[in-house]
Parts: structure tokens; sequence; C-alpha cells
């Protein structure tokens, strides 16, 4: 899709998607983000949605990739909250290098594919919409770093959605956001400029029509609804509105959007309402300070209290250099109190209902924004038990149930991570094992379900110690948790079929290669007997090189990453860019049998990946009539020479 092209993503990235849902965009943002394959990703994806619901569908979406890079959100995109990080400057506000903003509009321009669109579309039904989506643009732009670029994009054809709210996106932030032109990129595109004029219709049915805004009287019943910022601007902003982006439904037969390509350069102004609640705040607090300390001395304050009134003290107003960041105190913290009207998921897994964020400050337990100094760095390698010793496990805070999320606990346990590590021989891991999991079990003796998290996802989370991101779903499900009765499993954690692709370079332990026969045979049965004698439902397992490999211990009992094994014979039918490594599932290893830990579905579609590359399988019924049509040639072939 063209906006997330547009937004030029580099894999060191911070990217926030502000209406993410159903999706399809997100999943495009991340393929950008992870970049090339074994080099672990610097960069993050945020995607955000109001709708709860459409957060489950989100999530489904982007499941296909398994990134830990990826960080769902849930909340109000005009609302969202402002975090901020502690650097060794001090504190500023987390912003974003890429933000897309594919906003809610009226979708006029997707009519071709949804014609019951036309019964209730209305030349003012993009009225109602218009101070939304300024809301969310503004928002957007607060959160753009400096030098970073903003997408703004609809399915509309309404100039009141779009270059009406580019419009008064550029008015709102004088000079310091500036359109990008478009023309030279992406030549095959076919497309129109901006508008630089329109007219503006009430909602009402039958209401006139309104060229500039000094033209509309309030006591009109067609003005009902109508603003300032959808009429054009009067002088100025023509050029720059010609650089936004149309394309026009019978251009590439295609459906119809607007894309408006904006940069920041510098940061954006002190809303004047901002500081004059300040300044009324410092006043307010001096006077009150006057009149209740007139006649009795004041106390020498403690040294905690002694910093309050200096964070209640006015912010000057020095104009054009006072920024946002100057009044970070004042605009970040918990979003829209709408947010907290959400309904709840149901709790069913990380995949269904996530994480609320690191424990809010306060709590007893929360991931350090730095770590100690036995703990090592993110670059660090795993510390050895000798080293390092299990912190203390302390109560958790329960989280709130309007919130409708569990927090993020952080896995301190290192017998449990340095198990984990051993049993699967992982190392040379992008993101540190013992930095980057986490759970949502707050409590649990023994988490049921471990999640990977890439190094920037934990930065975010660090960073928000206030609580105020409502975090959906975080990382990628790496760990289930097992039961064993008999112990002949030293790991308690078996490896999920949702991480396998990404992981699995870095598995040195637990790996079986089959051939391509054999990998087909489990996919199927979804069940292979090691010994024994072969049954009619069950296949036995009879490449000599696996069966050696499980007979000398090199794959122990319990959970394997079963692969195909690469052959100078293995030759692709077709060329569908899937390599081998695509083909990687988890089994379990018993003592006479292995047994696929992947669900019917995803057994399934591989076995037609494999089909389209490699060519349908070989039954024995095959394997059969070839042998008997040789052996009927050998007889012609012997009685022809007698």
């Amino acid at each position: 899709m063209i906006p997330p092209l547009m937004l030029d993503v580099q894999p060191e990235h911070w990217v926030l998607d502000m209406c993410a849902a159903p999706g399809s965009k997100t999943l495009q943002l991340l393929e950008l983000v992870q970049g090339t394959e074994g080099q672990a990703s610097t960069g993050l994806v945020v995607a955000n949605d109001a709708d709860i619901k459409r957060c489950n569908l989100l999530i489904h979406q982007t499941k296909r990739m398994n990134s830990p890079c990826l960080v769902v959100t849930n909340h109000e995109a005009q609302s969202y909250p402002m975090v901020k990080r502690t650097t060794d400057a001090g504190q500023e506000l987390l912003q974003y290098d890429r933000i897309l903003c594919d906003v809610p509009c009226s979708g006029d321009g997707t009519m071709r594919k949804a014609p019951d669109l036309w019964r209730r579309w209305t030349p003012g039904s993009a009225n109602g919409l218009h101070p939304l989506q300024l809301k969310i643009a503004k928002k957007a732009a607060q959160l753009l770093k400096v030098g970073g670029r903003l997408v703004y994009s609809t399915c509309s054809l309404n100039p009141v959605e779009n270059e009406a709210v580019v419009a008064a996106l550029l008015k709102h932030c004088e000079g310091r956001l500036q359109l990008v032109d478009m023309s030279q990129s992406f030549a095959p595109l076919k497309r129109r400029p901006g508008l630089v004029t329109w007219k503006v219709r009430g909602k009402r049915a039958g209401s006139k029509w309104f060229d500039a805004w000094d033209q509309v009287d309030p006591s009109d019943p067609d003005a009902g609804g109508l603003v300032e910022s959808m009429f054009p601007p009067l002088e100025g902003s023509e050029t720059a509105l010609s650089r936004c982006v149309r394309v026009l439904p019978h251009h590439g037969d295609t459906g119809g959007f607007f894309v408006a390509v904006l940069e920041k350069t510098a940061e954006l102004p002190v809303p004047a309402s901002h500081v004059s609640q300040n300044a009324r705040k410092g006043h307010q607090h001096t006077d009150n300070d006057k009149s209740d300390h007139r006649d009795v001395p004041a106390p020498t304050p403690a040294p905690a209290q002694a910093s309050a009134p200096a964070r209640e003290q006015a912010i000057p107003a020095d104009g054009p250099e006072c920024t946002e960041a100057s009044v970070l105190e004042t605009t970040v913290g918990p979003s829209d109190p709408q947010d907290q009207q959400q309904g709840q998921p149901e709790q069913d897994g990380m995949q269904e209902q996530g994480p609320k964020g690191i424990l809010p400050k306060g709590q007893d337990v929360v991931a350090p924004a730095a770590p100690r100094e036995d703990q090592g760095t993110l670059d660090d390698t795993p510390p050895s038990r000798t080293v390092l010793d299990p912190p203390k496990e302390r109560p958790l805070t329960k989280s709130k149930k309007s919130s409708g999320v569990d927090p993020i606990v952080p896995v301190t346990d290192l017998d449990l991570l340095h198990s984990i590590g051993d049993f699967y021989g992982l190392s040379a891991l992008p993101y540190p094992l013992h930095q980057c999991l986490i759970s949502r079990t707050p409590g649990a003796p023994v988490p049921k379900k471990l999640y990977y998290i890439s190094s920037s996802a934990k930065e975010l989370l660090d960073a928000d110690r206030r609580g105020s991101l409502r975090v959906f779903s975080v990382g990628v499900k790496a760990f289930e948790r097992q039961s064993m009765k008999d112990g002949s499993v030293p790991c308690k954690f078996r490896l999920a079929q949702d991480s396998v692709r990404f992981l699995a370079p870095y598995v040195s332990k637990q790996r079986l290669a089959l051939r391509l026969s054999d990998f087909r045979a489990l996919l199927k049965h979804r069940c292979l007997l090691t010994t024994g004698n072969e049954s009619s439902s069950v296949p036995l397992l009879s490449d000599p090189a696996a069966v050696e490999d499980l007979r000398s211990g090199r794959c122990g009992p319990g959970t394997c990453v079963i692969s195909i094994r690469k052959d100078d014979t293995l030759e692709p039918v077709v060329e569908s860019g899937l390599s081998l490594e695509e083909f990687t599932v988890t089994a379990w290893q018993g003592a006479k049998s292995l047994n696929l830990l992947v669900g019917e579905v995803e057994s399934s579609k591989l076995l037609d990946a494999l089909a389209d590359q490699f060519g349908p399988a070989e039954t024995k019924q095959n394997e059969g009539e070839s042998n008997e049509v040789s052996h009927e040639v050998d007889e012609q072939e012997n009685a022809s020479e007698c």
C-alpha cells in the first residue's frame, strides 16, 4: 500500500500507527522495520486502535510476522498518551521517527468495493469527522521527532477530510511542519495534485454551498456544524496543498485515496491554554503561600518536599522559544477518561488480551530503565549463576479491573532463564534472554507463558513508569509451561510454534533434520514412530541420519525443532520464494514417537506450500504401481532377448 511506502521506514526507526486496525498497513510497516534477515532490528512498531475488538483483529493480522518488535496499544488516537523517558540530559518526551495517520473517514473512495455506501452518503458526511481528524493530526505532530516524517491519509476524496485538515494542521504548527513534494517519487503511480480551493456544504439535506468562512451566518440553519478550518485557507497555502497526492479510482483500477507527507522542522509552539493554565497555577500557589503563612513562619521543608513547589511554578511564556517539551509535566500522563471506559478483552493469552505495560511507579516490581552493574547491558551475554544472585521476590500490586489488561512482569528467575538457555542451546540471540523475556502472570511461582520482546520494546515499556500506556499485546509468545510427571525433561518450558521461525536460527540443541518424505509424513499424520514396527495409521521414521541423532542423544526427549534436511537432490519444482527455513516446526520427542506441536490449520498450509514448491508427495500406491510397471517392462525386455 502507498501510505506506508511514503513513510520511508528504515530498520532503526520507531514507528507509530495511530489508527492501525485491521492491520494490513501495520504488517507492511513490520516488514520494513525488521529489515535484513539474521540482523537484530533496533526499530519498533507501535500499533494503536481505539476499539478493543479491532485490536484483536489487528493482532490476528500481524500474527503472521510473529515479530518481537510489535507493541499493540488501545487508546483513542486524539488523546494518545505522551510518555517521557529519562536520559543523561534529564527527562525528555518520547517521540517517534515515523507516524502513520490513516484516520477514520467517510470512505467514499471505496464505493467501488462497497456500493452500499451510496445509500447513506451525502456531501456533508465528512463534516462530523473533520474535527476528530484534525485532533488526531495535531496529536501526531506532537509525538513526531524533529526531522521525522508524518503521513496523513484517508480513503476519501472529500476535501473537508483531506486538504482542509492538512491546511489547518499547517496553520496550527506555524511553519514547523512542512509538506513534502512527492511528485517525483513512485513514478508509475498515476495521481492528481491536491486541491487548493473547494466548497463546503452543511450536513443537512438540501443545505447551501459556501465558498468561504466569511459567507457563513451562525444563525443560518444550513450552516450547522460548520467550522472555519473546513474552508480553503485565505492565502499562502496554495502551493503547499498542491503537494498532496490524490489517487482516483479510474487511474489504476483501484479505490480512491488521499495522502499527504509532512516533515517536522522544529518543535511545535506551546498552546496558549497550557501557558496560561500553568501561569494561573503558579500565581495561585504563590497567593496561597502568602495567605497561609503571613503570621506563622514557614517550617524548613524536607528535601523530598522542597522540590514539589518547584514543579508547580509558572512556565514563562517566551513566545516561539517556548516549546511543547517545556510543558512536559502538564501534557504527559493518563489518557482521556473515555479511554478508561473501554470494554474488557477476553482473558485468553497475549494474542487476545495483552499486558498493560511495565508496572507504574509506586508498584513493587518494575523493569529498571537502566540495568544494574551486576546485570550487564543489553549487549551482554546472559550472566552465570555464580555472578548473579536471584533477586528477592516481592508481592505485586494487581492491575485495576477497569483497565482490562494485566501488567507486564519482567522474568527475573535466573534458574528458569538458565534452564531454558542451556536446554535449547540458545546463543547469540539478537536480544538478550535475561532482559527481554516477560510474562503477564504476576505473582505466579512459574509463569504459564513467556513472551520475547525486542530491546526497543523493552525501552518503551521501561520509559512508561506512570503506566499511562494501555498495552494490549507486546512481543511474541516464545515459551509455554509444560508438566512432566517423571521429570525426564529438565526444562519446564517448551518452545512455542509462534516464535520458532524467529528463534530457530539461534537454537543449537534439540534440533532434528528430516528428509522431505518424513517431514511430509509428520505434517500429515501429526506423529511418527521412532522405534518399533510401522502401523497402518502411524508411519515409522525412515531417515537413518535422524534415527541416529535420536539414538545418540544429540536430540534428547522434550521439545525439539524439526526442519527439512538440505539435500543436493532436493530441487524445487516452482521457485515460490520460500526458503527451507520457512518450513520449521516444533515437535515433542517421547520415548517411542515424535508428536507434532502445530495446529491442524497451520500444518495443512505447510503441506500445501510443500506441494507447490516441491510437487505432490508420492503415495505408497503410486510407488507400487511404478514398481509393477517396471517389472512388466523388464519381463518384456527379457522375452525380446530370447
